[in-house]
């Protein structure tokens, strides 16, 4: 780890990868003091700025508060793991799938049964309850239509049959747990879906941080990438991030804001600011 001033690395790095958390006080609130300004600077300099998050949204609905419209403006450049993952659907021509979930894809079509679909999205924690036992299910609150499952023993016999068929199952926002609470009760993530897929010799897909399909995805529409800064607050997703993107021969390193135990990073800083 190492504290350096932004502006050394604002001369240092050409490509910046930011999630919002580490400038947005809340998701849809004021930007932390001084983060406007650092913003502004990146953009005077010409820097190839990206906003990324892990959503389970499209960009358009997730960046939706006009906040983050004049640096829209500024040339910077918006992304969502969940929108990743569909424009690289879409790349590779594929127009049908079989939803492991419960929101359906835009663009695409949904067919009722998994051996007609070309792949199969996996949406968790919103489960079809025909692939939960009664004891398996979990009420939500609001969410009445919605299963849980504690184990992975309702979707084996699912994922044996999409291994015998040689479906590859794309998710657009990975859990970074294997299990996640619910109400207080312990559930499985799709993270452990997606392992116990791979240990059948499955094909997955995974979009999000710090996977690097989703940073292959950003990268390969810009002109040139030269040296990428991760910029975000979680050593899990942007810390590794940069991991991943080294692993795959790019020059990449991270900077975390804020954030505890963070003596794994590149590069920290209290806040995402030019002044001390």
């Amino acid at each position: 780890m190492a504290d350096t001033h932004l502006s050394d690395l604002f001369a240092a790095y050409d490509t910046f990868i930011i999630g919002s958390s580490g400038v947005l006080t809340s998701p849809d609130g004021a930007f932390y003091p001084g983060a406007e300004d650092a913003l502004a600077g990146l953009a005077e300099q010409g820097k190839q700025v990206i906003i990324y998050d892990n959503s389970s949204l499209l960009p358009a609905a997730h960046f939706v508060n006009p906040h983050w419209r004049k640096w829209a403006d500024k040339g910077f450049l918006f992304y969502t793991s969940f929108g990743l993952c569909m424009a690289h659907v879409q790349q590779q021509g594929y127009f049908s799938y079989f939803l492991f979930g419960s929101r359906p894809l835009p663009g695409l079509i949904f067919m009722p049964e998994m051996t007609m679909a070309e792949f199969i999205y996996l949406d968790i924690p919103g489960l079809p309850l025909a692939y939960l036992r009664p004891e398996n299910l979990i009420n939500v609150p609001g969410l009445s239509n919605l299963g849980f499952a504690a184990s992975l023993e309702p979707f084996a016999d699912f994922l044996h049959q999409a291994r015998e068929q040689e479906k590859v199952i794309y998710c657009g926002n990975p859990s970074f747990a294997d299990k996640m609470l619910i109400n207080n009760h312990e559930v499985l993530s799709n993270r452990s879906i997606l392992a116990y897929y791979r240990s059948l010799g499955g094909q997955v897909m995974e979009f999000g941080k710090p996977h690097i399909a989703s940073y292959r995805q950003i990268l390969q529409q810009l002109p040139a990438q030269g040296k990428i800064l991760c910029i975000g607050n979680s050593l899990e997703a942007d810390g590794q991030g940069a991991v991943h993107l080294r692993q795959a021969g790019y020059k990449a390193a991270a900077l975390l804001i804020g954030a505890e135990n963070n003596s794994e990073a590149d590069y920290s800083a209290p806040a995402f600011s030019l002044t001390d």
